[in-house]
This record gives structure tokens, C-alpha cells and sequence, in this order.
């Protein structure tokens, strides 16, 4: 069993269903979960969006935000993840997006949101990560890197549980603080 089965088996034992939103990995990730063991119980579909528009029109994505930040941001995914969850009836979803070529050096750093339907509202946890590579290498380890963190950052959403049983919206993602908020 490889790491992508044993992200498929933690979300089938609790019989949760998750989804992609994908836009630098070209739908890799959404791939990768369909040939996995058992992965029928838990992915039915995933997103491959690229541009504004479609990101936009698709996911409701912000092109206020793209336009200020930019279409490989941290925000933008977290917009992805929480568009999937809030169009369909999965429980989780896992975005990408990054930048191919990049004027800023950002151009090897993935970002990464990952959202989760909770009884009350769908809470959304973000991460950049550089890789290193080609364009083909990092796409491959971005998804690899996104579906792997998968139950990890589920289990970050559930301890974040208040005494109301409530989920909340967590973290600052990292992005703020190149916008010096």
C-alpha cells in the first residue's frame, strides 16, 4: 500500500468524501486519488481550472483578489477549496495553484488550501511550499505533497472544535504577511 492508498483508506474508514480543485497540477491530483485502492468509496470528481474567468465562474473565486494578489496565492486556493465544498456535497477539498514563471521569485512555491465541511460551516486551513525542479517534478510533488497532508490537515480542523461544537475559520495563511496585515 503507497501513501495515497493510506490517505484513501483514512477518509473511507471515517466515510468521508473529498474533491480537487486544481489549476498548476493539471487535475495530477485528482488522478493520482482515482487509481488508488478503494478510492470509489471516497473521490467521485475534481476541478482543473486556470484562468481568472474560469476560476471565477467555476469556483466563485474573487477576481477582486486575483487581481490584487495574483492567480498562484494561498488566498486563491483557499477560495478554490471552499468553492468545491460549497457546490458540492463532499466533505472535504484539497487546492492547488502556483506560478510557472513569476516576476516576484515565487515561481517553485505551491499553495495549498485545504477545506472541511464541519455541522456548521466549512473551515479552511492554507500552506506555500517551494519545491524545486522542473515544471513536471514539481507538479508531481505538489500533488503527491497536497494529498498526503490531506488527513493531516483534517485532523488540524478537528482539534480546532470550540465548546460549542463550532468550527471556526483558522490561521492567518501566510500571505498576509506579505501584505504587511
Amino acid at each position: 500500500m503507497n501513501n495515497i492508498d493510506t490517505v484513501v483508506e483514512f477518509f473511507a474508514q471515517r466515510n468521508l468524501k473529498i474533491t480537487t480543485a486544481e489549476s498548476f497540477t493539471e487535475g495530477l491530483a485528482a488522478s493520482l486519488l482515482k487509481k488508488a485502492t478503494g478510492s470509489e468509496a471516497v473521490f467521485e470528481f475534481g476541478y482543473v481550472v486556470y484562468s481568472e474567468h474560469v476560476k471565477h465562474s467555476s469556483l466563485k473565486v474573487y477576481p477582486k483578489n486575483i487581481s490584487l494578489l495574483g492567480l498562484g496565492t494561498e488566498l486563491t486556493a483557499r477560495e478554490m477549496a471552499l468553492g468545491a465544498l460549497e457546490l458540492n456535497n463532499f466533505d472535504m477539498a484539497l487546492a492547488i495553484t502556483g506560478c510557472a514563471e513569476s516576476e516576484d521569485g515565487l515561481e517553485e512555491v505551491m499553495c495549498f488550501a485545504y477545506a472541511f465541511r464541519g455541522k456548521t460551516q466549512i473551515s479552511v486551513l492554507s500552506e506555500a511550499v517551494k519545491f524545486s525542479g522542473g515544471h513536471n517534478k514539481i507538479k508531481q510533488a505538489a500533488a503527491e505533497h497536497g494529498i498526503v497532508q490531506l488527513p493531516i490537515y483534517y485532523e488540524k480542523l478537528q482539534t480546532q472544535t470550540t465548546k460549542e461544537g463550532k468550527l471556526s475559520m483558522i490561521t492567518e495563511p501566510s500571505w498576509l504577511n506579505r501584505l504587511g496585515l
